[in-house]
């Protein structure tokens, strides 16, 4: 599972039947959850997103309940499990990668799961985020598997650029996330999360606020197992070098 280094042209599977009008797409018979996620994950979806970025696809795809709320972990780990084959798919955009991958991850794991386990947050709050987050998670693995395409144009196919999020962080009732950056690739996803967070925070008692500004182990936890897969690939590339230098040597 997963995508494939290069780009190739896109030839939705039989069970995924995409079908596209003026704003709309959605794949068609799908069964169940599991198949769900396996379609989110491939590269056939990302090629997708690049070349016809549909704005309410992903809603969509949602809406008709293809993919599930209690789905949120298992994309969790499919964006977690990610960092070996990012840093394989080494390009321009690896670093931009890691960073969206660390940043999702710490939202869900020190915000919206903390979000999640308080009994007082409203019903509708709660649904409201739920959704939201379940969006970010499902958007998250394409985007990762676009960046990883070694042929990923950012001018062209940068679906989830600027405009992307405003409709959804107005939906929120938070404050707009004004600051400015230079990255365009990142900027969209750190605002959207930040405003994800400002809406968990009117929710959260301050005394639960604290405890997950003194809790950060998850992200260095990432973090750590990050570098040790960029150690990894580095010594790899380097031992690599030396066979080719050998085997030059003995056909010379």
């Amino acid at each position: 599972m997963g995508i494939q280094c290069s780009k190739r042209k896109s030839k939705p599977s039989e069970q995924f039947e995409i079908r596209t009008s003026q704003t709309q797409a959605s794949p068609q018979n799908q069964v169940t959850s599991k198949e769900a996620l396996v379609y989110l994950d491939s590269s056939e979806l990302a090629t997708f997103m690049r070349t016809k970025p549909v704005k309410s696809f992903l809603a969509d795809l949602m809406r008709k309940k293809q993919i599930q709320v209690d789905s949120c972990d298992q994309m969790a780990a499919i964006i977690e499990s990610k960092s070996e084959i990012i840093l394989r798919c080494y390009n321009d955009f690896t670093e931009k990668a890691l960073k969206i991958k660390l940043k999702v991850l710490e939202y869900y794991n020190e915000n919206y799961l903390r979000q999640k386990q308080q009994a007082h947050v409203l019903s509708s709050k709660k649904e409201l985020i739920a959704h939201e987050t379940m969006q970010l998670l499902l958007e998250t693995i394409i985007i990762l598997n676009c960046l990883m395409d070694k042929n990923f144009d950012q001018d062209s196919e940068l679906w989830w650029g600027e405009g992307y999020y405003e409709d959804r962080i107005s939906v929120l009732s938070v404050p707009q996330d004004t600051s400015q950056q230079n990255d365009k690739i990142v900027q969209p996803i750190q605002q959207y999360l930040n405003a994800l967070k400002n809406a968990i925070a009117q929710t959260i008692p301050l005394q639960e606020q604290q405890r997950v500004t003194e809790q950060p182990q998850s992200i260095a936890n990432s973090t750590a197992i990050a570098q040790v897969h960029l150690t990894k690939f580095y010594h790899d590339l380097k031992l690599q070098f030396v066979r080719d230098v050998d085997e030059e040597k003995v056909d010379a």
